[in-house]
């Protein structure tokens, strides 16, 4: 799905929709949607969202807008959706525990450094006293790292050519 059209996420929806007994081929349908990288095809990858399935609800919910945002390697659009109504349901189903750690895992996988100020924000209007500041310091420490690791990457790109 990397490189797929719309088309081709049609067809592993398709797929993953009929596979209604096998769990783990449909998951595997279901998880190669996450690897998309065109913008309407992230939007209607997070849209389908597979939690709602008999099948996989379990096992995708926890880790579904995760999985898009990593995969995608569009974090910032992840995110975006993640604020509107994702981000209620996503509330909605989660627990105490699950709360403190699901939007500041969706954080690591930005490779941006301002966006550790955007997570200190929304961690001390959204995320409970007692673990706001160990969630947030490890997911802003998960950003400071991909933004070193991304700035050295594209100069030993650089230094190769």
């Amino acid at each position: 799905m990397r490189n797929g059209n719309a088309e081709t996420w049609q067809q592993l929806r398709d797929l993953g929709l009929k596979n209604d007994k096998r769990r783990k081929r449909k998951q595997n349908y279901y998880d190669a949607l996450a690897f998309a990288t065109d913008p309407a095809l992230i939007k209607k990858t997070l849209a389908h969202r597979p939690w709602t399935d008999r099948v996989c609800r379990r096992v995708v919910r926890s880790f579904w807008l995760s999985k898009v945002a990593r995969e995608s390697d569009r974090p910032d659009l992840v995110w975006g959706i993640c604020q509107s109504e994702t981000l209620r349901l996503c509330w909605r189903r989660s627990n105490a525990l699950g709360a403190n750690t699901y939007i500041p895992s969706l954080f690591t996988f930005f490779t941006d450094p301002n966006r550790t100020e955007e997570l200190r924000s929304f961690a001390s209007t959204h995320l409970s006293e007692a673990k706001r500041e160990d969630r947030s310091k490890l997911a802003a420490d998960e950003i400071r790292f991909r933004a070193d690791l991304r700035k050295r990457l594209i100069e030993q790109v650089g230094a190769l050519k």
